[in-house]
């Protein structure tokens, strides 16, 4: 019963540090999303006054580049999913 109890509380200490590091990086992209909210109001703004065909080219390269991060953030999602389950298995 002793030795059941240790590996109960191993496995909640394990996971309440997984559960911080969730937290963590859920802060992060929170700030993070924050940030480009901004920076992206800033960037409207400045394109307001330039004209209207590099205007056209610039939202080009914007999506572009979203497209981009997108493609990293579905990456980067994978591989932390495949470590949450590799830390699941581990666990069990």
């Amino acid at each position: 019963m002793n030795n059941t109890m240790n590996i109960i509380r191993k496995v909640q200490f394990d996971f309440d540090n997984e559960a911080l590091e969730v937290l963590k990086a859920n802060e992060e992209w929170s700030e993070y999303q924050r940030n480009k909210e901004a920076l992206q109001k800033e960037l409207e703004s400045k394109l307001e006054k330039i004209d209207p065909k590099l205007k056209s080219e610039l939202r080009e390269l914007i999506d572009l580049y979203t497209s981009v991060e997108c493609v990293e953030l579905e990456i980067y999602f994978a591989k932390g999913f495949k470590e949450g389950v590799r830390f699941l298995k581990d666990c069990l």
